[in-house]
C-alpha cells in the first residue's frame, strides 16, 4: 500500500512537471512569433454594426478569410479540402496580404509572398482569432479599425493578431 501512495506522488509529480513544460514551451512559441515572426496587416471583412461591439470585444473577420472559403468551395471533393491547411499571400509594399492561393506544399514562395494558417469551422474560416478584447468604454475608437496587425511565422504560418489599425496603418489604443 505504502508503494502505491508512493509511486501515485511521484506520477503527480510527474504529470505537473509535464504540464508545467508544455505550458512554458507553448509561452515561448508564441513569444518567439511575436519577437521574429513577419508583420503583415489583413483587411478587416464588412460586419453586421449592430453584432460589432458586445461588451469590452469586436467581433472580427478577414477578407483573406472569405476569399479562402470561396477558393475552398471550389475543391468539393478535393485533398486540398481539409480542416486544417495553409494559405498563400502575397504582400504589396506595405506588407498588406491578400489571397493568392491554397498552398499545396510544392511550390517556394517568392519574397512577396507569406504563408498563414487556417482552421475550417462550421463554415467558416478561422486565421488566429475571430475577436479582440479591448478596454471597456472604448468601443467607438475600434470601430475605425480596416486592418488587423499580424505577426507570422513564416515556416509553418502561424499567426497571431497583435493589434487592430485604421486605414493608415496607424495602431487604435
Amino acid at each position: 500500500m505504502k508503494n502505491i501512495q508512493e509511486f501515485s506522488k511521484y506520477l503527480v509529480l510527474f504529470g505537473l512537471i509535464v504540464v508545467f513544460g508544455v505550458t512554458n514551451y507553448l509561452i515561448f512559441h508564441k513569444e518567439s512569433i511575436i519577437k521574429n515572426g513577419k508583420s503583415i496587416y489583413l483587411k478587416l471583412a464588412p460586419v453586421d454594426p449592430r453584432s460589432l461591439m458586445q461588451g469590452d470585444y469586436m467581433v472580427l473577420r478577414f477578407e483573406v478569410a472569405n476569399n479562402i472559403l470561396d477558393e475552398l468551395k471550389r475543391y468539393k471533393n478535393s485533398s486540398v479540402l481539409q480542416k486544417r491547411g495553409l494559405a498563400i499571400l502575397s504582400l504589396n509594399n506595405k506588407n498588406i496580404g491578400t489571397f493568392k492561393a491554397i498552398y499545396k506544399g510544392n511550390k517556394s514562395l517568392r519574397d512577396d509572398e507569406v504563408l498563414i494558417s487556417y482552421r475550417l469551422e462550421r463554415y467558416r474560416i478561422k486565421l488566429s482569432t475571430d475577436s479582440y478584447f479591448f478596454e471597456e468604454g472604448k468601443g467607438k475608437k475600434f470601430q475605425k479599425a480596416e486592418y488587423g496587425l499580424f505577426r507570422v511565422e513564416p515556416s509553418t504560418g502561424e499567426a497571431i493578431l497583435l493589434s487592430l489599425v485604421d486605414k493608415n496603418l496607424l495602431e487604435i489604443k
